[in-house]
């Protein structure tokens, strides 16, 4: 990854005073506020300026996120693919992340306090790495069977799960939104509970490979809540 490699420290600076922070949960293709109206600051750890209020997602989110990503498994819509028309888009998703690499890493610096050069050469080629491995698996998985009696039928059959639900920590945001969000969209649908996504609000909404998978394709959902209240949306999101 080396975008960002010639950037002075004054041209991050710049970058980063003139940088958009999506605030909403996003449920359904689309940024929302909290059903409960209510937000929370997100700081950034280096001077403890506050970055952005972001929508604090809670149970009633957590559902919504939920019902939402089970009406898209229902009709169909993403695991009613053909194999290699997910893998496309997933390999185009990876390339936009690529493409707005500097973007990512900004964030996930003002986000989580990480040198820029971390994320640039360590978090984000692991989120391209994930995303494109998980993006070959498609149309590359298969099974191996036993030999059986002539008259038994003897087979493998894969069957995506349904709706997953994801919750990310705090320490890798980025390489845990591409750990849960990747295998998750090669098969099935996601819904997260995310706690520290600055990075993954953006991934969602930034490319034009996203609006693939946001309006034809992974109905992928998030719902940001602080850590003081992770445990109650965790909850709801592994019911």
């Amino acid at each position: 990854m080396t975008a960002g490699a010639l950037k002075t420290r004054r041209d991050w600076a710049a970058a980063a005073s003139a940088l958009s922070i999506a605030t909403g949960l996003f449920i359904n293709g689309r940024h929302v506020p909290a059903l409960g109206g209510e937000t929370f600051d997100c700081v950034n750890p280096a001077n403890g300026s506050v970055l952005e209020k972001i929508a604090r997602g809670q149970a009633a989110d957590v559902d919504a996120a939920v019902a939402n990503a089970l009406q898209a498994w229902n009709d169909r819509r993403w695991r009613g693919l053909a194999p290699r028309a997910r893998m496309d888009i997933l390999l185009r998703f990876a390339d936009q992340v690529q493409a707005h690499c500097d973007e990512l890493a900004l964030l996930e610096t003002l986000d989580m306090g990480k040198p820029i050069s971390d994320v640039l050469n360590i978090d984000l080629p692991e989120v391209l790495r994930t995303i494109r491995y998980f993006a070959e698996c498609i149309d590359k998985m298969e099974g191996a069977v036993t030999h059986t009696d002539p008259s038994a039928l003897h087979m493998i059959l894969h069957e995506p799960l349904g709706v997953v639900g994801a919750i990310t920590p705090w320490n890798y945001p980025a390489q845990m939104f591409g750990r849960s969000i990747a295998p998750a969209s090669g098969v099935t649908t996601t819904s997260g509970a995310p706690s520290n996504m600055a990075v993954g609000r953006k991934v969602d909404c930034s490319s034009t490979s996203s609006t693939q998978l946001r309006n034809s394709a992974a109905p992928i959902t998030a719902c940001d809540a602080p850590a003081a209240q992770a445990p109650a949306v965790a909850t709801s999101t592994s019911r």
